[in-house]
Order: structure tokens, then sequence, then C-alpha cells
């Protein structure tokens, strides 16, 4: 197996890394200051397809991989840690879900607009989704384990499972306290 990276995902790495250290990081430090919405960064971001890197070109996407995706993630969270959860929340969660789940009139629907309009106004419902979905879900499971005493907790039944797991969608890739804190920032204007 080979685990070199290809020359498109060299590139991707290379121009995201670019874009990153010059439209990114020298604004960072204000933008975590003010707490500004970073709009005029996420418009860039999306006229560079970022936002869809690993989704078909038929869907507004790039036609990329997953680990360009990643790459891209790691360079942005380079210069500010917030701009790699925000593609990774709405491309990873909200884009992913619509992709493999979505009916054909769901994609065209929702997918194509997010993926070519995503930069500027759909961090806030990628935010209220994820944050919507991981509490429900958390909830859902944390009846389950009640329900189940503690016969929940062993291993040979599938809620403990399914806690832990839910558990971990509340954590990864923004926790819910930093979703409603997006939230709150995105209401309050």
């Amino acid at each position: 197996m080979d685990f070199d990276l290809t020359k498109e995902q060299k590139m991707i790495r290379d121009e995201v890394r670019h874009f990153a250290r010059n439209e990114i990081a020298p604004q960072a430090a204000e933008l975590e200051r003010t707490g500004d919405y970073p709009y005029a960064i996420m418009e860039k971001m999306a006229e560079l397809g970022l936002m869809g890197l690993p989704f078909p070109e038929e869907y507004g996407g790039m036609g990329g991989d997953w680990v360009s995706l990643h790459l891209a993630i790691e360079e942005l969270s380079r210069a500010d840690a917030n701009f790699g959860a925000l593609i990774d929340v709405t491309t990873s969660v909200v884009g992913q879900e619509l992709f493999v789940f979505g009916t054909e009139d769901q994609k065209q629907k929702y997918l194509i607009p997010m993926l070519k309009d995503q930069g500027r106004q759909h961090a806030f419902e990628a935010s209220a989704a994820k944050l919507f979905a991981s509490e429900m879900a958390e909830k859902a499971a944390s009846d389950a384990l009640q329900i189940h005493g503690g016969y929940g907790f062993m291993e040979e039944y599938p809620v403990s499972r399914y806690y832990k797991g839910i558990k971990l969608l509340q954590i990864v890739e923004g926790t819910s306290e930093v979703q409603r804190m997006l939230i709150a920032r995105t209401l309050r204007k």
C-alpha cells in the first residue's frame, strides 16, 4: 500500500497552506479578540472550493478525496483552529450526511446550494444542525441507558457502545458548547 500523497493532494495542501498563511494567520488574533464571524475569509474558502472538496462536481464539489480535505483542515488549523473546525463540521457532518443519506431531491435542494454558498451563511445552520442532532442522539442514548440500568454499561449490550459513540459526537468537530457559542455570535449580530 502506497501512503505517499498524490500530486493533486500535494498541490491542494500547498495551496491551502499559502492561503492560510496569507489570509487567515494575519487576522487570527483580531478575529479571536472581537469574536466576529469571518465572512470574507469563508467566502474566499468557498471560492477555492474548500467547502466541497470531497464531493462530486455534479453536486457543486471539487471531486477531490477525503485525504485532501483533511490536509486542508490541517493547514487551516495551523493558522487558526477555528477554520479547520468550521470546514470539518460543515463538510464532514452536514455535507456528508446529505450526500450519503439524502435523496436526490434533497441533494439538489440543500447540498448544491450549501456547497456553492457555504462560506456565507451556512456555518450557522451547520452549527445548529450539529448541536441539535448530537444533543437529541445523546438524550436518546442516555434514556436507553437508563432503561437498561446496569446492563446498559456492560459491553455485551449495544447500548453502552451507542452511548460512548454519541458522547464522542458531542465532542469531536466542535463540542456542544462551541456550537452554542457560534450560534450565539451569529444571533447577536
